[in-house]
């Protein structure tokens, strides 16, 4: 049934069979027979399998996106087309399901905005946007990975690049012991290899090495000492050593030496949240929300359920309340949060 509902929409655009009357022969279901098809049709064209069916046909579309010489911002701006390019449809498929369950006597005139800045638009997006953090894996990845390669970034060493690319297979298959023999495999080939040295650090990581992949990341920044990824997992790593202090201290190099990178600012937002410093963290959530917010970075849904915990702590009493508002305001930010 796999993109079902798209099928359907597509039946309903291009034959307009919502707008037209079947002059052939009816016939009229009445008492259970009717009762039971009906249930079939909502079951079947519902807004959220829609949006779940888009979501995925976006995930397909992100799985085809090239990080290898594109920065982060580009590699951003190439998921937001591909969600993007979905959510007219979903808002129409929203639109007609609301209309063909209306009650008889109600007004069934479909009317949406789907110009870039309506509100509606924005908030389809948004909602596709959560959907693909939560269940596609390779968005997750490509944002983690995305990584503008600098001189030694990438190996000209034909050998050393075939072993590289067994290792993205291995590793993508979830074979990481295999994976990390493919990387060391280029590694001794090209030594120089600063991607390969950040996923065999990644690839350590999946396997609780984690000494030996805080060694493969700082050795990939000793090449490569403007890349993104070994400087961003470093501080992970240490959370994972259970080193919170080391962990902030590596996110405030982060943020001091890449201001615009909002990884930095999340890593310690969470951080500082673990230690129970929920003012300063809701502070660095709040630059990194705006800095995900600008690069149409998915992230920022991320940013938004850091702020709903955070709010559940800070505005326990109207003064906390007040607190948290006034924090979101001195951002420029107008989330609203419930309890």
């Amino acid at each position: 049934m796999k993109y079902f509902l798209i099928a359907i929409l597509s039946v309903f655009i291009h034959t307009g069979a919502f707008a037209q009357e079947d002059k052939g022969k009816s016939v009229e279901l009445t008492g259970k027979a009717k009762e039971d098809l009906l249930k079939e049709i909502e079951s079947s064209f519902s807004s959220e399998k829609l949006k779940v069916e888009l979501a995925m046909s976006a995930c397909d579309c992100i799985d085809s996106i090239s990080v290898l010489d594109k920065s982060r911002l580009a590699v951003s701006a190439e998921i937001g087309e591909c969600i993007k390019s979905r959510t007219g449809a979903y808002m129409l498929g929203t639109a007609i399901n609301k209309a063909m369950f209306a009650k008889p006597d109600s007004n069934n005139v479909i009317n949406i905005n789907v110009s870039g800045d309506s509100k509606d638009k924005k908030q389809a997006y948004f909602e596709m946007e959560r959907i693909l953090m939560d269940s596609c894996t390779i968005m997750q990845e490509l944002i983690a990975a995305s990584d503008k390669e600098s001189i030694n970034s990438v190996s000209d060493n034909p050998k050393a690049l075939s072993f590289y690319s067994d290792g993205m297979d291995a590793f993508k298959d979830k074979q990481f012991d295999k994976a990390a023999k493919y990387y060391k495999k280029a590694l001794a080939v090209d030594e120089n290899f600063a991607f390969a040295w950040d996923n065999l650090g990644l690839t350590y990581r999946y396997l609780k090495k984690y000494d030996k992949a805080l060694a493969a990341y700082k050795k990939s920044l000793k090449i490569s000492p403007n890349g993104s990824m070994s400087v961003q997992n470093i501080p992970i790593v240490y959370e994972y050593m259970k080193k919170p202090e080391m962990a902030l201290e590596s996110y405030n190099k982060l943020t001091r030496s890449q201001p615009d990178n909002a990884e930095g600012y999340f890593g310690k937002g969470r951080i500082l949240a673990t230690m129970g410093k929920t003012t300063p963290s809701l502070h660095s959530i709040c630059q990194a929300y705006n800095i995900y917010k600008k690069t149409n970075n998915p992230y920022r849904a991320d940013a938004e359920k850091m702020m709903a915990y955070l709010h559940s702590d800070i505005a326990r009493t109207k003064s906390g309340e007040a607190k948290f508002y006034n924090i979101l305001k001195q951002y420029g930010i107008k989330l609203k949060f419930e309890d």
